[in-house]
């Protein structure tokens, strides 16, 4: 593990540490004070959307970089006695120059030195590279020539190999097809299980995918605005976000549908309050995950720069959509769904008592000349006999006899 950090990188680190507890604080001052975060939603819409279109930008200028996991080719490590002064570009121009039968080469270095299982200090240098045509792996007479220019260029003492990795195309072929489906697969059972999980009402499930597909593309396009090359640990981290993002929503959601039961006023009132009580828990859960993430992008080593990267961007994404993205979409779905049921009952009222009117303009008949009722259609009285009919007469109250109450 490294902990031999730059100055840079120190700077970085302690801001870091000042963000994470300002954080802290703000999650904290939940408890105390209510924010109109659902009010307010137009702001935050502004700021996802800036969000996205710098990553758009990104995959749009810069496109990804697809490393060999997804376009095969062959991986080689070696370790450097003495700390390189050259820089990566310079060193890939070199090789790509000095071997024009290899494509791709790029060069990865080690920010510090890192002790080798055999007791000594090394400072890693990768290089990945593909054959010409078909042929997509390196001989491992290439990769030895590879090595030994390169430490006749360097000029830094013996270059110690640590391993070499080759990719073929049919792995690479099923990499990108399982990525694809993996995601696809993801977003479709993530829609259902909300979906169920609330009763069959899907707007629960609709507002968190589109929460996700807001994180997706954040992550992408950052990496690919980083020059970060997409490969199988990018891919993991992307699933890892991508479950990460539903499980802060679906913690909201449940809240709201617990405050739905129990309290009155507007649905817009009801997310609210929601977000407000969840919003310190929320806070807390994410820096957990934030403070690991750090602290394994800074000491984890040159190889896992990429994937602690990837999960620092999806997993603050993800936060802020939960929070601020799904639950005032949740709140738009809502509003289009009442407005749709209430433009429904309006149409079925009015076909309705357009039905009723042509019913009655039908069964008007003519009036006959004689303008009494017959004798069929007289009503009867309280008695049961018909107005025509006499009505009986009073039985006679015997004499001495007293009156029934």
């Amino acid at each position: 593990m490294n902990f031999n950090l730059s100055t840079p990188e120190i700077i970085s680190l302690a801001l870091w540490a000042v963000a994470l507890v300002a954080l802290v604080l703000w999650g904290q001052s939940c408890r105390k004070k209510h924010r109109n975060f659902v009010g307010n939603r137009k702001i935050y819409y502004t700021i996802s959307a800036i969000v996205l279109a710098v990553a758009l930008g990104g995959l749009l200028v810069k496109g990804l970089k697809f490393g060999l996991d997804f376009t095969g080719g062959t991986i080689v490590e070696v370790g450097a006695p003495q700390k390189v002064s050259a820089t990566t570009g310079e060193l890939a121009n070199w090789l790509n120059q000095r071997f024009p039968d290899i494509q791709d080469v790029q060069v990865q270095l080690g920010q510090t030195m890192e002790v080798a299982p055999n007791g000594k200090s090394y400072q890693k240098i990768l290089f990945r590279a593909k054959g010409q045509g078909d042929r997509v792996e390196l001989e491992p007479e290439e990769c030895t020539a590879l090595t030994q220019a390169l430490q006749e260029h360097l000029n830094v003492g013996e270059l110690v190999p640590l391993s070499i990795t080759s990719i073929g195309p049919t792995v690479t072929g099923e990499l990108k097809r399982g990525a694809i489906l993996a995601l696809m697969v993801a977003l479709i059972l993530q829609l259902l299980y909300i979906t169920l999980r609330f009763g069959n009402q899907m707007r629960y499930g609709l507002a968190a995918d589109l929460a996700l597909v807001h994180d997706v593309v954040i992550m992408t396009g950052l990496y690919a605005l980083a020059g970060l090359q997409v490969d199988s640990p990018w891919v993991a981290a992307l699933l890892t976000v991508a479950g990460y993002s539903v499980m802060d929503s679906v913690v909201i959601f449940d809240r709201i549908r617990e405050q739905i039961k129990s309290q009155k006023g507007t649905f817009e009132k009801v997310v609210n309050d929601s977000l407000n009580q969840t919003m310190t828990r929320s806070v807390n859960t994410t820096l957990t995950t934030v403070i690991v993430c750090v602290a394994l992008y800074f000491f984890g080593g040159v190889t896992l720069k990429s994937f602690a990267f990837a999960l620092l961007v999806g997993i603050i994404s993800g936060a802020y959509s939960s929070i601020f993205v799904a639950g005032p979409i949740l709140v738009e779905i809502d509003g289009w769904a009442r407005r749709r049921d209430a433009t429904r009952a309006q149409e079925r009222r009015a076909a309705a008592e357009e039905r009723a009117r042509e019913r009655g303009v039908s069964s008007t008949t003519p009036q006959d000349e004689h303008d009494y009722p017959t004798p069929g259609e007289l009503p009867e009285t309280s008695g049961g006999a018909s107005m025509g009919a006499p009505a009986p007469r009073a039985r006679r109250r015997a004499k001495g006899t007293r009156r029934r109450a």
